[in-house]
């Protein structure tokens, strides 16, 4: 799962008319005007991949993330640093050195993970440290120029669908914009789940009370392959696995494509969708 940020600098005007708009509730043009700098901004970078990775590697050293939020939606992480904190990160920033942050990497992001289903690759150490470098250069202009600088994110926490009254009166879905990591596996959801195919029956992992899969939900059978896939999805969550029955025994167990899983979770629907900007 990873999520695309920026970092605009800003002036204190600027700064101060975000500040005074989510003081006053006005969330939606909070957005719009984030857009607009992003849009205009002569200074700013995108970490693109490499974000996750380097907040991932700097915590517990240096929150890279922080700021004064100024928006209470959860689809949009906008936050606002001043002078003073742009001038400490700028600092602490220049202190990492690339043997430093490699050894993060190594050991917070390339230990094996346990479960049957491993996390999307992630973006290499050579794109990080590049990624890195430039984001330190930004803070150290955004610093000796004495300017604000803005968090533009979006939020890479899953953003569920919610039912609402429309204008007429009747029931509807409204859906976030499709975001693949929102239907990505979470590993950790699949970390009890067997890799050496399980103690049981297949159909006894499905449906028996102690079974691994018992508080999977089956949402489709197909065949491929020669051997039959089941479908799965948990509750509260779309996102979706397909487990291989190999021999009675739980045999291999893959991640659905995110955006088959946004298909596979707009099929579920009950009510008319109105897709969010």
């Amino acid at each position: 799962m990873t999520y695309t940020v920026t970092h605009l600098m800003l002036t204190a005007e600027d700064a101060d008319t975000l500040r005074r708009l989510h003081a006053s509730g006005e969330e939606t043009a909070v957005l719009t005007r984030a857009r607009g700098l992003d849009a205009g901004a002569a200074e700013r970078l995108s970490t693109d991949q490499a974000w996750e990775p380097i907040d991932l590697c700097l915590r517990g050293y240096h929150r890279i993330g922080g700021g004064q939020s100024v928006f209470d939606r959860r689809d949009y992480d906008i936050k606002v640093l001043d002078a003073d904190e742009v001038a400490v990160t700028a600092a602490a920033l220049s202190e990492v050195s690339q043997e430093w942050l490699r050894d993060r990497f190594t050991q917070r992001l390339l230990a094996h993970n346990p479960g049957p289903v491993q996390p999307a690759p992630r973006a290499g150490f050579d794109d990080v440290w590049e990624r890195f470098t430039m984001l330190a250069e930004f803070f150290e202009r955004a610093s000796r120029a004495q300017r604000y600088v803005l968090f533009f994110a979006a939020s890479k926490y899953w953003r569920p669908p919610r039912l609402e009254t429309g204008p007429d009166g009747r029931t509807r879905v409204v859906r976030p914009h499709y975001r693949p990591e929102d239907y990505a596996v979470d590993p950790n959801s699949t970390r009890s789940l067997p890799a050496d195919g399980g103690s049981w029956p297949f159909e006894a992992e499905l449906s028996e009370r102690d079974g691994t899969l018992y508080s999977w939900t089956e949402v489709d059978r197909f065949i491929r392959g020669g051997r039959t896939w089941v479908r799965m999805t948990n509750s509260d969550t779309e996102y979706y696995i397909d487990v291989e029955n190999a021999d009675d025994r739980i045999g291999r167990i893959e991640a659905v494509d995110p955006l088959v899983a946004y298909w596979l979770a707009r099929r579920t629907d009950k009510y008319p969708v109105v897709l969010e900007d």
